[in-house]
């Protein structure tokens, strides 16, 4: 394996839940916090002060809140997001504090505590954070902006991002800085989806919600496109893409429970599918699209498949333990959930390389990565 040392990163926002993609839409599961942060702080040249709800303050030293809890030896990162914009944000945990911090593009650092523990939605302009009437989106410089929530069903369109909050699929819409419920092909909400460049929604449905057959579904041209792609008892899993290129994951009923991957490279208007079933994967954790259209799953313990565009599917035996993994611009990153501490991987080559660096919060503003990597 080519693991490395990753190039210093510029940076510049997220934690979802799942970082800032304009123009396309993405899943990330949200369990947000009741309160927005009660103490704010930032490391940068001009100090964060001027975020509606936001409380900022310049850093004041080594006795400063957060850097309190991020200094405490059970101080451990809960969820991490990334932005196409470069940032990179953190969610951390000590006993029953939390903490936010978003590394910035510019080297620049945002932190604030939290009430509770939550995640970090990436959606345009910043990262999602929130509940109900107190949900916000924070750029990655600290400033806040307010969030409203329409209970109407809407067509999605170009620009509309999916946010999975408490197991209900919305489109936050950056225009108007608002959660919409998203119109569905069938009774209930929806659980999962990605927006397309163009507009086009794709998600999973049931005819019976948990164990009727598994139904593909497209929004396109004012209208649902189905196509059934699991017998009943499978389980849909994750809708997942970058830019135009998108996959769904399946988990098929017994007696296989095998792994399936559908694969778009033109915004749902064809499909290819791809069993997993030979490669004897222990679970399935998260899966990515890269910007070339591979797609890499990653299984419970640890294991990365690459499933490429055209080609047979594989397992990279170099590949670092990954659990999670989500694709921002033309990097897909991956944690292992199992060890917190543990340093974030990132690829650029669909797997091929990996690079090492450290979660937003981890060391001193001085040692964290700088310059030369570029914008993402």
């Amino acid at each position: 394996m080519d693991e490395q040392e990753g190039p210093a990163l510029n940076r510049r926002s997220v934690l979802t839940a799942a970082g800032v993609l304009v123009g396309a839409g993405v899943l990330v599961v949200v369990t947000l916090p009741d309160q927005p942060g009660t103490e704010a702080e930032r490391t940068s040249a001009t100090p964060s002060s001027s975020a509606p709800g936001l409380p900022g303050r310049p850093d004041g030293g080594e006795d400063c809140p957060v850097r309190e809890l991020l200094a405490e030896p059970d101080a451990a990162v809960v969820s991490v997001a990334f932005g196409e914009d470069g940032s990179r944000a953190a969610l951390w945990e000590s006993g029953a504090r939390h903490a936010l911090v978003i590394d910035a593009e510019d080297d620049s650092q945002h932190r604030e505590l939290l009430d509770e523990a939550g995640a970090l939605a990436r959606v345009p302009g910043g990262y999602l954070v929130g509940r109900g009437a107190r949900l916000r989106v924070v750029a990655p410089d600290g400033t806040g902006t307010p969030i409203t929530t329409s209970v109407e069903p809407v067509v999605p369109a170009a620009g509309d991002v999916v946010v999975d909050i408490g197991g209900s699929a919305w489109l936050y819409r950056a225009a108007d800085a608002a959660l919409h419920r998203p119109a569905s092909p069938r009774k209930g909400s929806l659980t999962n989806g990605w927006v397309t460049p163009e507009g086009a929604l794709v998600t999973t449905t049931q005819v019976r919600p948990g164990d009727g057959p598994v139904e593909r579904a497209v929004w396109r041209g004012g209208r649902w496109e189905l196509s059934r792609i699991a017998a009943p008892g499978a389980l849909p899993g994750d809708v997942i893409g970058n830019g135009s290129r998108i996959a769904v994951v399946v988990r098929e009923g017994a007696p296989s429970s095998a792994l399936v991957v559908h694969v778009s490279p033109d915004a749902g208007a064809s499909w290819r599918s791809v069993s997993l079933a030979e490669l004897e994967l222990s679970g399935h954790g998260s899966a990515a699209v890269t910007r070339g259209g591979d797609v890499l799953v990653a299984d419970g313990d640890g294991a990365v498949v690459r499933v490429p565009l055209d080609g047979s599917p594989e397992r990279l035996g170099d590949a670092p333990e990954l659990t999670r993994l989500t694709a921002s611009g033309p990097r897909v990153w991956g944690r292992d959930h199992r060890r917190p501490a543990a340093r974030l991987r990132w690829t650029d080559d669909a797997g091929r390389t990996w690079h090492a660096v450290p979660p937003p919060g981890a060391g001193s503003a001085e040692s964290r990565p700088r310059g030369g990597g570029g914008r993402f």
